[in-house]
């Protein structure tokens, strides 16, 4: 079983910059992690909400092309907000969350079998951490 964790933080919210993580676990051994920068044109471009969207993109952009399409996937996140949306138990009111929700739909449509979990934050702390790697000194 493949078990996916995803976070999303930035420094400031909204900020101009923002770091999307993810963490790739096959039976609790690690695989894969990936964090990220991105960055907006103006001070309020990128929001924790961008962040969280664009980590669990990433994973499934990961899954897909790593041939991984074919397992079993599990995603975590502890953005209730994605996962609600992403499930589409919640409204996506704002156009460029619904973009990448369209983005993110298209891959998970190409794997053969997902699930999308809501977890306290408290379970998600290593991919937390490496969200936020790039710019905290832990």
């Amino acid at each position: 079983m493949i078990e996916i964790y995803c976070d999303g933080s930035t420094p400031e919210n909204p900020g101009n910059v923002g770091y999307p993580a993810f963490i790739v676990k096959r039976d609790d051994v690690e695989i894969k992690r990936s964090v990220r920068t991105i960055k907006g044109m103006a001070n309020d471009d990128i929001t924790c909400n961008i962040s969280e969207y664009l980590a669990m993109e990433d994973a499934a952009d990961y899954v897909v092309e790593s041939g991984l399409n074919e397992e079993s996937i599990t995603f975590y996140s502890d953005s209730r907000l994605v996962i609600r949306q992403l499930q589409k138990r919640w409204k996506i009111k704002k156009p460029h969350l619904r973009k990448i929700a369209d983005s993110i739909w298209k891959k998970l449509y190409k794997i053969k079998k997902y699930e999308l979990v809501w977890i306290p934050r408290e379970r998600n702390t290593e991919a937390d951490e490496l969200s936020k790697s790039l710019w905290q000194r832990w």
